[in-house]
């Protein structure tokens, strides 16, 4: 199914320690739930739309490997996008069957404020 958009606004609590993650992920990603029957197979861009980032920290892309479980997290490639300014940062392409959106503290807690738009 190509051609498909959706989006969503997240708000990330960043913690103080300097390589830690919020607990928030934002996950765009094949769907194998009840909740969302049809499943879309491969996201195709990301778009990034960042209001607020607090000094020093990274909004992280990370990619599903190909046949990797999205619950399991070693199946994951890390940071293969990462951005530390506010703004749009448009597109990511990509050609995935999952990715996820996370932030990385740089030392400073606050508000990280995103929205994930993308095509699929």
């Amino acid at each position: 199914m190509v051609g498909h958009t959706g989006s969503m606004y997240q708000e990330f609590t960043i913690p103080a320690g300097a390589g830690t993650y919020a607990t928030e992920i934002v996950y765009v990603r094949q769907s194998r739930t009840a909740v969302q029957p049809k499943s879309f197979s491969q996201v195709l861009e990301l778009v990034l739309l960042i209001e607020a980032l607090p000094t020093s920290c990274a909004i992280e892309v990370d990619v599903l490997k190909p046949g990797g479980d999205p619950d399991t997290a070693a199946d994951w490639v890390i940071a293969v996008g990462s951005e530390t300014t506010t703004g749009l940062k448009s597109p990511l392409v990509f050609y995935q069957a999952g990715l996820r959106v996370r932030a990385k503290s740089g030392g400073t807690a606050g508000t990280a404020k995103v929205i994930t738009s993308f095509l699929y």
